[in-house]
């Protein structure tokens, strides 16, 4: 089967002939003579296969577009599916237990949760939640002996540095609140603390750190913390360090600590004397003023306390930094 297209690509002028039509056509020409590959049709007959051809030509480009339409249509069925889908998984889910849910009242008399003391004075009350038993491991006299040894934690703070009741550091940080001892015992009109309860910590206390009063959020310090909408002043961490040695490295939570902190903020970290020490190479390279202090009980006890402030450095010429 031989095919010829003019200069013009018109679909009319393609004449297709089987092979037992081809003849000899010497000296045949005028209007009968249309095609190029042998004797001419009848005008009839070749208007009837052109017209063939176009109706099979618009047949095919019509099946291709139809498939098109449908494959289009599918893809977007399927993906409006999938939206579908995801928006009844999120948006229908009924919600769980609230993660700090009060406490069940066992008379209709009591509040549900149980009574709390106005302000300021539920800061060293017995939390509802230990009173009733509900946090395994914290007795009533196991949390009056966490309040009186945070107040003696502080007020050596308070000794170290002579600044930290003045309205110098006014949002604080405390990184491991524990049932947040630290922030009822520094509380001040002055200052304000965000008690941060790790998500990995042994016991879940961040009801009693709202009980007392205070402010506290879950997170998990291998992650980055959300600053929105200020930094911090001081951020203070006790065995930190320790909770987080097999999770992730000391590294990346330091420098999540340098981010979250103002330039000439200060840091008070606590945990033990081997752990410090290699905090404390890191934090030096960080261009961190740091100075390791012992134990209030004395040199003996293997905890120690780190003391670090932030410098404000900028940079110069030649790419050097100065300190300010």
């Amino acid at each position: 089967m031989k095919l010829k297209i003019n200069k013009a690509c018109d679909l009319s002028s393609i004449s297709v002939l089987p092979p037992n039509s081809r003849r000899s056509s010497a000296g045949t020409s005028g209007p009968e003579s249309l095609s190029i590959f042998g004797k001419s049709q009848a005008p009839m007959q070749l208007r009837s296969q052109q017209q063939q051809l176009q109706q099979s030509q618009q047949s095919f480009s019509h099946g291709v577009s139809s498939q098109h339409g449908l494959y289009s249509q599918f893809s977007q069925n399927s993906q409006e599916e999938a939206l579908t889908n995801e928006l009844v998984t999120y948006r229908y889910k009924k919600m769980e237990a609230c993660v700090t849910p009060y406490t069940e009242s066992k008379s209709s008399g009591k509040v549900a949760g149980g009574d709390l003391k106005p302000f300021p004075e539920r800061l060293n009350t017995v939390p509802p939640r230990i009173a009733g038993g509900y946090i395994s491991g914290v007795s009533v006299e196991s949390f009056q002996e966490d309040s009186k040894l945070w107040q003696k934690h502080v007020k050596v703070y308070k000794r170290i540095n002579n600044i930290l009741d003045s309205g110098r550091y006014r949002n604080i940080m405390d990184m491991n609140a524990g049932l947040g001892s630290f922030a009822a015992s520094i509380e001040s009109p002055k200052l304000w603390v965000m008690n941060v309860m790790p998500t990995i910590a042994e016991r879940d206390t961040l009801g009693v750190i709202y009980e007392r009063g205070l402010i506290g959020i879950y997170h998990d310090w291998c992650e980055a913390f959300s600053t929105y909408p200020r930094t911090y002043d001081l951020i203070h961490a006790s065995n930190l360090f320790t909770l987080y040695k097999n999770k992730c490295n000391a590294e990346d939570i330091l420098i999540e600590m340098d981010r979250i902190l103002r330039p000439e903020g200060a840091v008070i970290l606590r945990d033990h004397a081997e752990i410090l020490n290699k905090v404390n190479i890191t934090v030096t390279g960080m261009r961190w003023k740091t100075k390791m202090i012992d134990h209030e009980d004395g040199p003996l006890v293997p905890e120690k306390i780190l003391l670090a402030v932030k410098q404000y450095w900028v940079t110069g010429e030649n790419n050097s930094t100065s300190t300010r």
